[in-house]
């Protein structure tokens, strides 16, 4: 159950509607990561520098949400990299896309049902 603290006042202001799209476009860049590894950069550069500025405690928390998955993703793929490189041991980067794409699907559900980014699963 989602504490009530996250949800007075923060999802039904008109005002928040952007700071929620641009919640909504740090996940997707985030997503494409897969594809064009540029995008998450893309995407953290962004989060970074919006996140101070947000208002509502929702949206900042999922940008948050959005930059630890950020640092922790491109360390877990260092790791894969050193363990692919050096050991033959590539199942490493299986794992750390597995981890990343659950972080991404968490927060994007979060962002669908308008509750907090670690309190949706």
């Amino acid at each position: 159950m989602v504490e009530s603290r996250w949800l007075v006042g923060c999802v039904t202001k008109p005002h928040h509607d952007a700071e929620r799209r641009f919640a909504v476009l740090g996940v997707l860049l985030q997503a494409l990561h897969l594809l064009f590894g540029v995008t998450a950069i893309l995407g953290m550069y962004l989060t970074l520098g919006r996140v101070q500025s947000m208002q509502s405690p929702l949206w900042k928390n999922h940008c948050l949400q959005q930059l630890k998955t950020f640092w922790i993703g491109a360390i877990l793929y260092t790791i894969a990299s050193i363990l692919g490189v050096w050991y033959g041991h590539w199942w490493a980067f299986i794992v750390a896309a597995m981890w990343v794409t659950y972080r991404i699907l968490s927060s994007a559900v979060g962002i669908a049902t308008r509750c907090p980014a670690n309190h949706c699963f």
